[in-house]
């Protein structure tokens, strides 16, 4: 019903939207390459802690002791660690089969929590962003998130009207092979729903628009 009524209210205030311009597709994921580092911190008046990778393990550093927190294999993986509500909370992204983990650090113990998702590739977490929402209806916020996941090949509840900076999303296309429905930029809200979708990533970083920061993140 919200959809509907976003759709309705996008055709009353923005009728010229349906004779958008195609919008060649922008590969820019390469921005997100500062975020990866080599050890992540959260650090506040009640936390200071180190994240990092060692042997193929994920450690946990605080006191200045060592704790084994993961294990890894020879998937590939994204680790992140957010702050919500002033507490650190560790994400743990399976790139190869796709499966997000939820740490929560309780008397210094992580215990990981399998999250339902169907979002493609998560990419880069929103740290911080600007306290506006696009003149389409749409936001982005803390915690929201940045995925990766071709609009052709999405359930039809993630394929947008309009992208969130303007222009429909079908008519994204390949130029090198004029394929259309090419966009692959899902915004996930930190309660994991489909928020809609950006054409640019540099459009989130452009202090014009979004100032988003992102956080880190450890890549193995």
């Amino acid at each position: 019903m919200n959809k509907l009524l976003r759709f309705v209210a996008l055709l009353i205030f923005f009728p010229n939207f349906s004779y958008s311009d195609p919008i060649p597709y922008t590969d820019d994921w390469g921005l997100l390459d500062e975020t990866i580092k080599t050890e992540l911190q959260f650090k506040n008046s009640n936390f200071d802690l180190v994240l990092k990778v060692n042997n193929n393990e994920l450690l946990l550093i605080s006191n200045n002791k060592n704790k084994k927190i993961y294990q890894f294999n020879d998937d590939k993986f994204d680790v992140y660690i957010v702050s919500q509500n002033n507490e650190p909370l560790i994400y743990l992204f399976n790139k190869t089969l796709k499966n997000l983990f939820v740490g929560n650090l309780k008397n210094n113990n992580v215990e990981f929590v399998s999250k339902p998702w169907n979002f493609g590739v998560l990419k880069a977490i929103i740290e911080d962003c600007k306290k506006i929402e696009s003149s389409h209806m749409f936001k982005h916020d803390k915690n929201y998130m940045l995925t990766k996941f071709k609009y052709s090949k999405r359930p039809e509840e993630f394929k947008c009207y309009i992208l969130m900076y303007g222009g429909r999303c079908e008519l994204v296309f390949n130029p090198s092979s004029d394929e259309y429905n090419y966009n692959d930029k899902m915004i996930i809200t930190d309660a994991f729903k489909y928020e809609g979708d950006v054409d640019e990533i540099s459009y989130l970083i452009d202090s014009d628009y979004g100032a988003c920061k992102f956080y880190n993140k450890l890549s193995i």
